[in-house]
């Protein structure tokens, strides 16, 4: 995120990264985990890879819908989405 500060202060650029959330039960993990949606599919726990694609595709929709000049904004150069054909 991007602030200009002239005569009023504005947003210049700003972008956005999806998280998900994986619960204990999914990651095998003790705590939840923060991942980001595009981490290289291996990464992700086989059990929690459908709750994973269901949310990105929740997400990019209702995003693509609302948002207006926010782009999505990623951690890694293969994405997941990539892995699920998307």
């Amino acid at each position: 995120m991007e602030l200009v500060k002239d005569s009023t202060v504005r947003l210049n650029n700003c972008d956005y990264s999806l998280v998900w959330t994986a619960r204990p039960i999914q990651s095998g993990k003790k705590n939840h985990q923060l991942l980001p949606i595009n981490l290289p599919i291996d990464s992700i726990p086989l059990q929690a890879r459908n709750s994973l694609k269901i949310f990105v595709n929740d997400a990019r929709t209702l995003f693509s819908k609302h948002n207006r000049g926010i782009k999505e904004y990623t951690f890694f150069e293969k994405k997941i989405a990539e892995s699920f054909g998307n």
